[in-house]
């Protein structure tokens, strides 16, 4: 069997694809994977074929139709049994090159939306290159239930019906191997907070900031650990030019995500829009209860690890409140903890979720293992 992936960047091969990278080694399957700059991975991995294809996260019009000929060059070379697209653009360019070249076993994994805090979203052009994804290819996934209620309600549908996902959801799981042991941080009256997100704000890098000053104000020992790469175009540091920043440890990118949220007590992501979150269930599975908006993507997780609590969106005084209540309420954390690292592992290991996917190949192809 050969499979053909499709990302945008090199980063989400790190994020996303190892599981399944570890996961075909010994199998009788032959993978490519297709995006910018992925050749960088090949020593580590040799037996994943990795074709770098330079394909822009924005709409570049001259850029993308000339990514979108060399991909119907390279899938019509390669002839893959399967071509299997996540994230928007490779998605919208698989979905063509996909059709021009007669692949008869096309799929698309949707994982968030572009136009979901959208007002208008019908007048998005990324919503319609959701509905072509979603013509275009032979079957469509989402990863999760409420990610599929949401794209049928939007009108974003498969046959008419839902969208399936796999299993309980999530695109990849978590890769418990590089969970060998899980740490406790040395005892401390700092409950440590911790947001690692790209500081957008569509991921609720503002209204953490406001949560948190209101939480270090009524509860002083408490610490934020606010991480990502500063993408907000400088909302952020207007933000942080009005409030005290006493108690938040500012970090930009880190190499080591685990060694960070070892030192957490409390795992926050007020975000507006996500996919299945990873982190959240990684989070889980070191036993870190977690606190999220009730929006897609983000109340999933956290509900079906049962790892921790969702407020409504965008009510910044309530998230604050559920900070304060956490730091308060050693109990309610060692609770949610526990409950969260059992049903991560029991229903977001990413072997079960792997087999989850290969099943559906199966099924797809009738082939037999």
């Amino acid at each position: 069997m050969k499979i053909m992936r499709l990302v945008t960047i090199e980063k989400q091969v790190l994020h996303y694809l190892i599981p399944l990278i570890k996961y075909v080694e010994k199998k009788d399957v032959e993978l490519i994977i297709v995006g910018s700059n992925v050749e960088i991975y090949r020593d580590d991995y040799p037996w994943v074929k990795f074709i770098s294809l330079n394909i822009e996260r924005k709409p570049k019009l001259v850029k993308d139709l000339i990514a979108l000929l060399k991909l119907t060059k390279l899938i019509h070379t390669e002839k893959p049994d399967i071509l299997h697209s996540t994230f928007p653009k490779p998605g919208l360019l698989g979905a063509i090159s996909g059709c021009l070249c007669r692949v008869k076993r096309r799929y698309h994994t949707f994982t968030g939306q572009m136009w979901n805090d959208s007002r208008y979203p019908k007048l998005t052009a990324t919503y319609w290159a959701d509905v072509v994804i979603s013509k275009l290819n032979s079957n469509v996934l989402t990863d999760g239930e409420d990610q599929s209620k949401f794209l049928y309600e939007s009108g974003v549908r498969y046959k008419g019906g839902l969208i399936p996902y796999l299993g309980d959801g999530a695109f990849c799981g978590i890769d418990y191997s590089s969970i060998t042991s899980v740490v406790k941080k040395n005892p401390s009256d700092i409950i440590t907070f911790t947001y690692l997100a790209r500081k957008t704000k569509e991921k609720g890098c503002l209204d953490i900031i406001d949560a948190f000053s209101r939480v270090h104000y009524l509860h002083p020992n408490t610490k934020l650990l606010f991480i990502g790469p500063d993408e907000s175009n400088g909302l952020l540091d207007e933000k942080l030019a009005r409030k005290d920043l006493s108690g938040i440890q500012i970090i930009s990118q880190v190499e080591c995500v685990q060694r960070y949220l070892l030192e957490s007590d409390v795992f926050c992501l007020p975000s507006y829009r996500e996919g299945f979150s990873t982190i959240l269930l990684e989070a889980a599975a070191y036993g870190i209860p977690c606190i999220g908006y009730d929006t897609v993507g983000v109340a999933e997780p956290i509900l079906k690890c049962n790892s921790g609590e969702v407020v409504k969106l965008g009510d910044i005084d309530a998230f604050s409140e559920k900070m304060l209540c956490f730091a308060k309420n050693e109990k309610k954390r060692n609770e949610y903890s526990e409950s969260g690292r059992v049903n991560a592992r029991i229903k977001f290991d990413s072997y079960k979720c792997l087999n989850d996917l290969f099943d559906f190949y199966h099924s797809e192809i009738k082939w037999e293992r």
